[in-house]
């Protein structure tokens, strides 16, 4: 699948992302949107260092691969934390500007874009169908935000640079909030949790599965 590179102008902040098409994105109304977050080591202003990782990988590596993705890269000297009103805006651009459900946008990131997703989720749980974030250091006094928001976290238990239980905390925060959430643990896995992740087809299984009753994102 080809990954072609756009540049989204925000309020505040402008963004490079790339973006691929399901093979018959031409024949279709309506597509399924992931939305995702890079880590840290990948800012800047070189599309090409977000290709090899993660869901642009995915999608480059399948051609049958059945979503519309949104891979936008963070400015060098920023965070995806800090990003989430811009975010917001990619994403009321591409419900605009393309074949997209909103019923159907997802979410997910791995490290600093882990930590993205659950911030981003937090502050806007209303637009997105379901939440995957990977070794992301979490918001757990924040938890009860995600009240109805299908959350699949995945963490390695060796992670060195952004310990297990920045997930298993998070997890625990929304079960005792009363929100149900899945968690994966990779045994004896450092910070790369997210090879293994991304390779998984029940992830993309399970993204399908989750749609919001109504799509609340007024344009």
């Amino acid at each position: 699948m080809t990954l072609e590179h756009h540049q989204f102008t925000g309020k505040t902040t402008n963004l490079p992302f790339l973006l691929s098409k399901p093979k018959r994105y031409a024949a279709e109304e309506n597509w399924p949107l992931i939305l995702f977050l890079h880590g840290m080591g990948e800012r800047g202003t070189d599309l090409n260092l977000i290709k090899h990782y993660g869901i642009p990988k995915a999608a480059a590596d399948d051609q049958y691969f059945s979503f519309v993705t949104v891979s936008p890269q963070c400015p060098h000297d920023s965070y995806w934390t800090e990003e989430t009103d811009t975010l917001r805006e990619l994403i009321a651009q591409c419900i605009l500007a393309l074949k997209v459900d909103p019923a159907r946008i997802y979410v997910t990131g791995l490290s600093m874009g882990g930590a993205g997703t659950w911030k981003l989720a937090i502050e806007h749980p209303e637009l997105f169908a379901a939440a995957a974030p990977v070794c992301g250091k979490s918001f757990p006094e924040k938890a009860e935000r995600l009240a109805g928001l299908p959350v699949w976290a995945f963490h390695g238990d060796t992670d060195d640079i952004n310990p297990v239980s920045c997930s298993t905390s998070m997890i625990q925060a929304m079960v005792e909030a009363g929100i149900e959430a899945k968690l994966t643990i990779y045994p004896d896995t450092g910070h790369d949790a997210w090879t293994e992740t991304y390779q998984n087809q029940k992830l993309y299984s399970w993204f399908l599965e989750n749609r919001r009753e109504l799509a609340t994102f007024k344009r």
